[in-house]
């Protein structure tokens, strides 16, 4: 059975752990959560009696110190994730929002289409004066397949239907197109016509409206990532892949700062200029 510790207790960990607990009840039983860790020592304990976890910890030296683990799960903010990533793998400002809340699942989704990103530019702006960051960001990202891709967010925007924290997206290639539209409905187009398909995530016993796909994602990962542990492979969403779109992520804020498109890929990501916007 893998050992693993959730490393913080935000509201995101919840589900993580609901992941957790179903995939440790399949017979065999594979995986087990042994201990929790949040610098907010009383938030991991109250998710540690929620949950049945016997180990709390408050700090993640500590943690990789007295704890047996197989695997850690990072359930921190963006800004956080690469120095755990490294003090884990090592034992075996400005404020900033919707890039790191939001844009680091899209660039995520534009890697997996397109691959890794040659070029990026972005433009970030702050709508609402109540939001201690930016609330409005668009990245071009021009991809060394010869993709271009195009990423929008908002939390400033108010539309007639809200459809967070559905992501609707756009592919378009040489025979065709796909698009996603709110409420999961995919049309696919090509030189024949078009098809609709209904593409609902399912739903769990712990799913809760109207966040089933995020849920419903975290359980596939964790389950890819217990395949790849029995198989001694490295996962899709590995450490050392998650850093490379936390790259994007960094070279957005400062490709907007700046005013110039950047280089991805260089030996310290952001300091070559491929030219200036």
């Amino acid at each position: 059975m893998k050992r693993g510790a959730l490393v913080g207790c935000g509201f995101f960990a919840r589900n993580h752990l609901h992941a957790w607990r179903a995939l440790a009840g399949v017979e065999p039983a594979r995986v087990e959560i042994v201990a929790l860790c949040d610098r907010e020592r009383d938030r991991a304990e109250a998710l540690a009696l929620e949950f049945g976890v016997p180990s709390v910890y408050a700090d993640p030296a500590e943690l990789l110190a007295r704890e047996r683990l197989d695997f850690a799960d990072i359930v921190t903010g963006a800004d956080s994730h690469a120095a755990l990533v490294a003090q884990i793998a090592a034992a075996g400002i400005n404020e900033r929002f919707i890039l790191l809340d939001l844009g680091v699942h899209l660039f995520d989704l534009a890697r997996f289409f397109f691959g890794e990103a040659a070029t990026l530019s972005a433009h970030t702006g702050r709508v609402k004066p109540d939001i201690r960051g930016e609330d409005v960001a668009t990245a071009l990202l021009k991809m060394t397949s010869g993709a271009q891709v195009v990423v929008e967010m908002s939390y400033a925007s108010l539309l007639e239907q809200e459809s967070f924290p559905q992501t609707l997206a756009t592919l378009e290639g040489e025979r065709g197109s796909a698009v996603l539209e709110r409420d999961y409905r995919l049309v696919v187009t090509t030189d024949a016509g078009s098809r609709t398909v209904a593409a609902s995530p399912p739903r769990h016993p712990w799913s809760r409206t109207p966040a089933e796909a995020v849920q419903d994602s975290v359980l596939a990962l964790q389950r890819h990532w217990l395949e790849c542990l029995d198989a001694q492979e490295e996962p899709e969403t590995s450490g050392r892949d998650n850093l490379r779109t936390l790259e994007l992520v960094f070279g957005a804020y400062e490709a907007a700062a700046r005013g110039v498109t950047l280089a991805v890929g260089a030996p310290r990501f952001g300091e070559l200029e491929a030219d200036r916007g």
